[in-house]
């Protein structure tokens, strides 16, 4: 799977590396929804730590599109709020 971390670049991840991405993910939502910064901070380091990590990084030039985005590491759980919103993920 081609993941993309905002501001950073895209990697390829498959196997157990992205099963545990996508656990995150769900949990990232959920920290989200429940209004648990502190939670939300927490899940999104593990996910780019493991994304940074076992992800093999796509040369700048493969435009391939991703599967799936995380948030950059320093944004904020309001401002993922605001996109989860603007996608209609969650009401406003």
């Amino acid at each position: 799977m081609i993941i993309r971390v905002l501001h950073e670049d895209q990697y390829e991840l498959d196997g157990q590396p992205l099963e545990r991405v996508n656990a995150l993910d769900e949990q990232i939502f959920k920290a989200v929804i429940d209004g648990d910064a502190a939670r939300y901070q927490q899940l999104l380091g593990q996910a780019l730590t493991v994304i940074r990590e076992q992800g093999r990084p796509l040369a700048v030039e493969d435009l391939r599109p991703s599967e799936l985005i995380l948030p950059a590491a320093d944004s904020t759980m309001d401002e993922v709020r605001s996109l989860f919103q603007q996608e209609g993920l969650i009401p406003s």
